[in-house]
């Protein structure tokens, strides 16, 4: 979540025309934690139960946190310079079949095709497959939101990508229209 929230803060600033920058994004993360590490009670679940964290298990989420944030910025964020912002972050909801479905998009941008692109960042380890069910459930859900916001607009304009910011791989998913019927069942 504190990387999330990093990754936010310089997004917002690059959205009001600021430029990135990666220094301030790990003060702002390494500021975060260090207040993590000092009220852990309010911060890590084991810590609000009881069960003590090592120092250690903070300093390891620190450096972390800094080489995804790194990588983040200096190795999957000039992928974005050719898009057109649109949001992030931003929490949004839509109906299927009366049943409200929230959705939080990381980022929602667009190509210069007009292709609406949903990304995903995650911060734990590669999948052993890329496959995952779980994360095909969310960003076909996802898909969902962009078609139902544009109009039902065809899944060849929506593109889906899930940025791992641990190894900086950068994952395509293809979700067909049945996936996206089965998901709506």
């Amino acid at each position: 979540a504190i990387i999330h929230d990093t990754i936010k803060n310089q997004i917002s600033h690059h959205r009001v025309g600021r430029p990135i920058n990666v220094d301030a994004a790990k003060e702002y993360f390494i500021g975060k934690m260090k207040h993590a590490k000092e009220n852990p009670d309010k911060y890590v679940v084991q810590e609000a139960n009881g069960i003590k964290i090592e120092n250690k298990v903070f300093d390891d989420a620190i450096e972390d946190g800094i080489n995804q944030i790194e990588r983040f910025f200096n190795t999957i964020w000039p992928n974005y310079s050719n898009l057109s912002y649109i949001s992030h972050e931003d929490i949004e909801s839509f109906f299927i079949d009366n049943i409200k479905v929230w959705v939080k998009l990381d980022l929602f941008s667009e190509t210069e095709k007009g292709i609406k692109v949903v990304t995903d960042w995650k911060t734990g380890k590669d999948p052993e497959n890329f496959n995952n069910p779980d994360e095909d459930i969310q960003m076909a859900t996802y898909m969902l939101w962009v078609k139902y916001k544009y109009n039902n607009i065809p899944i060849e304009n929506i593109a889906t990508e899930l940025d791992y910011l641990k190894s900086g791989n950068i994952v395509h998913p293809k979700i067909s229209e049945d996936r996206l019927e089965k998901i709506k069942d």
